[in-house]
């Protein structure tokens, strides 16, 4: 009867701590997963099925399948030119289909530094040029010569597509014996004229040996040879302090074989080099088109596309594919006021001091839309931020619930255990395993909500202490809040450089500043002027109504303070990582509401914050704000999405 009695009374008890040290999960009604919205098919510009299939420029079988052979051939062989000026009998005449085997010189010079003269009709200075390339093309010991006014017709450019064109250009450049450089005079002035010209630097690059520099003087021509990397310092590079061309540099080096890169290295500093040449008499998508010629990709690019779209179909729209822009996604460079002065940068490191090269895409872009910047991305996982809003229950989560189960269960621990006493003196054993399952009850989890991945990042306008800040989220003064140590520029840069500006009395100033200045329409004395970009389509205030209601109102002026690295018309924002208790600074434009995970790096996925922005047509376009390193923790967590419409820029 003893053990009868006994069980009657452990097993109910035991059964109802077990309960309350449980971990419970219950699902949020509220909670609502993230669903991005695809965009209509007429929005999409390329993609990487269609370009591969119906706008290749190699020729398709009737069942609509490439000729692989033939494919191979055309991609594979160099470009011989169609026509050549040949020297015959005495005469200069214009050969059209010459012999394959002919040798030929490749004449290079600037049209604006012949006809700079005035005083020279531009007749006169068209036939100088024909007369300079006879003479370099006979003192070579060769009998034939390309000259571009010459060799490419009106009706071959009309027959033609640019694209090919270009692409046939390079070539040409390759099959040449080597490269002659006319100029008018000897003076820095015409090297730098020539230097400057878009086109100029892939005939340099891709010319062979050493190149020819033909001068006009009083008593007729001279000549002078230089190699790619002498050429950095007469004509790329005329100033001992102008670091403009130092990608140019690299790519001579490159080409001379006097330094190694890997093929995206290659690829990414040529980009640079190209994008800081001057193409102001061209559309900045002739930047797509040398570097086409230069990496020897055979891809039609059509004269109306934008720099971003002509580069995208070029560098992540091909089979032989290395992920640049992919790259540029999850990178996080300075802020620039274009896509052409954000390629000018790309072979510097990003805020994380990380080069593009040393990151892994995680996703791949299948996809150009018609609006500029704007890309669809595939297998691209995401996670929602919740904006300006605490997840219920979150102080039942982390503050309310813990200390109620560990008195209940001390309590019902010494009630059992006195009962017991009570009704079986000699239950000794039985009580000792009661006291220990109690114990043991006490150290389980705590009880979290089953959809907490969907609240897991919080995201506030402005900054808090991390004691206010955890008081406000979790309704707790417990230090449940740390700063992530690497998760943004913000947490790591500026914080060692000056850990001042973390400080309670340093942030209550700053912000009411921020916000006193904005509230009236001005921005803080020392916020940057000089922002990149366009300032957002609508006001974000600086602190949150919830981070205002918690923070502290000055009572007198204060020292002097360091302040945040703010732009002007950007925002400081505070991104909390409920999970973990880890907290990211950024600043951006408008409030983001997804996390896109693009990439990695060290270990560390590399998160790309994008707010939500509508095109004229009420679709919803994804646009990158910020990026941040987390843990890979998250990876797991996040939902996979494909034809993701993202703007990069």
């Amino acid at each position: 009867m003893a053990v009868l009695r006994l069980s009657i009374m452990l097993i109910p008890l035991q059964l109802l701590q077990l309960l309350l040290s449980l971990r419970l999960s219950y699902n949020d009604p509220t909670t609502s997963k993230l669903h991005t919205r695809k965009s209509p098919l007429r929005r999409i510009r390329y993609t990487r099925n269609g370009l591969d299939r119906g706008q290749k420029a190699t020729p398709f079988g009737p069942s609509g399948k490439s000729n692989g052979a033939v494919d191979l051939f055309k991609s594979t062989r160099l470009v011989l030119p169609q026509r050549l000026v040949i020297y015959a009998d005495k005469v200069w005449i214009l050969v059209k289909d010459p012999a394959p085997t002919t040798e030929y010189l490749f004449i290079s010079w600037h049209w604006e530094s012949f006809k700079y003269d005035r005083a020279r009709p531009a007749k006169e200075a068209l036939s100088l040029v024909k007369k300079m390339a006879q003479h370099a093309t006979l003192q070579s010991g060769l009998k034939a010569y390309w000259l571009n006014v010459q060799c490419v017709t009106e009706d071959q450019k009309a027959a033609e597509s640019f694209s090919s064109d270009v692409y046939g250009m390079a070539d040409i450049v390759r099959n040449a014996n080597h490269v002659a450089i006319l100029l008018p005079s000897e003076h820095s002035f015409y090297k730098r004229a020539w230097a400057r010209r878009l086109w100029t630097l892939p005939e340099g690059l891709l010319a062979r040996g050493r190149l020819h520099i033909w001068t006009v003087t009083e008593t007729g021509f001279t000549k002078h040879e230089l190699d790619r990397v002498e050429m950095t310092y007469e004509f790329w590079h005329p100033f001992a302090n102008d670091e403009r061309h130092y990608p140019t540099r690299i790519l001579a080096e490159y080409f001379d074989g006097q330094t190694k890169l890997t093929r995206l290295e290659m690829v990414v500093t040529a980009i640079a080099a190209l994008s800081r040449q001057d193409s102001s008499k061209f559309t900045d998508a002739d930047i797509a088109y040398a570097l086409m010629g230069l990496l020897r990709k055979p891809k039609t690019i059509e004269r109306s596309d934008t720099l971003h779209q002509a580069m995208t179909k070029l560098l992540s729209l091909t089979s032989e594919n290395e992920y640049v822009m992919e790259r540029m996604l999850s990178s996080y460079p300075y802020p620039a006021k274009d896509f052409k002065a954000l390629l000018k940068g790309i072979l510097n490191k990003d805020q994380f001091d990380t080069c593009l090269w040393d990151l892994r895409p995680a996703c791949e872009i299948v996809g150009i839309d018609d609006i500029d910047n704007v890309v669809y991305l595939n297998n691209c996982r995401t996670l929602p931020i919740c904006h300006q809003k605490i997840p219920e229950r979150t102080d039942e989560r982390y503050g309310t619930l813990e200390p109620l189960r560990a008195a209940a269960v001390l309590l019902l621990c010494l009630f059992t255990y006195g009962v017991l006493r009570v009704l079986t003196p000699g239950s000794h054993t039985a009580c000792a395993i009661l006291l220990c399952t109690s114990l043991l009850c006490l150290q389980s989890e705590q009880t979290v909500d089953s959809s907490a991945e969907e609240h897991d990042f919080v995201l506030l306008e402005g900054v808090l202490p991390l004691s206010q800040l955890g008081q406000a989220v979790f309704n707790t003064s417990r230090n449940t809040l740390t700063y992530a140590p690497s998760s943004s520029p913000l947490n790591f840069g500026h914080h060692d450089t000056d850990p001042t500006w973390l400080k309670p009395a340093n942030i209550q100033r700053w912000t009411e500043e921020l916000y006193t200045a904005r509230n009236s329409g001005n921005e803080a004395v020392w916020i940057r002027t000089a922002g990149p970009g366009p300032t957002p389509t609508s006001s974000v205030s600086p602190i949150s109504p919830l981070l205002r209601q918690t923070s502290v109102s000055l009572q007198q002026s204060q020292p002097e303070a360091y302040h945040p690295p703010l732009l002007a018309g950007y925002t400081m924002f505070t991104l909390i990582q409920v999970s973990t208790g880890k907290v990211s600074l950024f600043q951006a434009r408008l409030p983001p509401t997804t996390l896109l995970m693009a990439g990695e790096e060290g270990g560390m996925v590399r998160a790309v914050l994008c707010s939500s922005v509508f095109d004229s047509d009420g679709e919803e376009v994804l646009q990158k704000e910020a990026v941040l390193r987390l843990d890979p923790d998250i990876w797991n967590r996040g939902h996979s999405h494909s034809w993701l419409r993202v703007k990069m820029l």
